[in-house]
């Protein structure tokens, strides 16, 4: 298994914690295709969902940040946008049959995951956190 989900990585609102969960599952679930040799339509079908998923988690998670009032949302769209063109790259080049998933790439999809979750992420339930402590009873 490439990655672990430990509730350490949750940010507390709960559909976006879901979605951090699918993510590691469907990283692992290309990690392990990968591992077994498995063939291009099976590895090009869970990159490309993993390329899907991420749009739409995305698109929620930036939902929940204009809800809240994050103060970061634009640096972390530039974030997501920065992925989503890399992705969008990768899958084309994969479909194409310029690159192969390698471990090079599950490299760079766990670490931008666990870096992102861990770093960016976080800090979105650290003002969430922040601002329901300070709001009236």
């Amino acid at each position: 298994m490439l990655l672990t989900w430990t509730d350490d990585l949750a940010i507390g609102i709960d559909e976006i914690d879901g979605h951090h969960k699918y993510l590691v599952s469907v990283v692992n679930a290309l990690d392990e295709a990968s591992r077994r040799g498995e063939g291009k339509a099976v590895l090009g079908s869970i990159l490309a969902q993993l390329a899907d998923y991420i749009g739409f988690h995305f698109t929620r998670e930036e939902h929940h940040m204009r809800v809240i009032g994050y103060p970061a949302l634009e640096e972390h769209h530039e974030q997501h946008d920065a992925l989503m063109q890399q992705l969008s790259v990768l899958v084309h080049d994969y479909e194409t049959g310029k690159t192969t998933v390698t471990q090079d790439t599950l490299v760079f999809l766990k670490d931008w995951l666990m870096n992102h979750l861990l770093g960016h992420d976080r800090r979105i339930g650290a003002f969430l956190k922040a601002r329901t402590e300070q709001a009236p009873p």
